[in-house]
């Protein structure tokens, strides 16, 4: 759904612009819609499989960084699971 919206709002932004005249805008604007549609999520949106997570604890990785408090999640992971 995602996708679809980004593209049709990318070719939605390059007809007007091609329609006011202005090309070399409406060919920003389309590619911009088109690479937008095609980024890897990064953040959020990334599937992570059950036996990927099958061996954190969840309690140790937040002991861990109450007790390191600049620790990231990731550092207290590898930390736990002996990584």
């Amino acid at each position: 759904m995602r996708k679809t919206s980004l593209i049709i709002l990318g070719l939605a932004a390059a007809g007007l612009l091609l329609g006011l005249g202005e090309p070399l805008p409406a060919a920003a604007a389309a590619l911009a819609g088109l690479w937008l549609a095609d980024r890897t999520p990064v953040v959020g949106d990334t599937p992570i499989p059950p036996e990927a997570a099958a061996g954190v604890d969840v309690r140790a990785v937040r002991q861990y960084r109450e007790q390191h408090p600049g620790a990231t999640i990731t550092q207290a992971v590898a930390a736990t699971t002996c990584r």
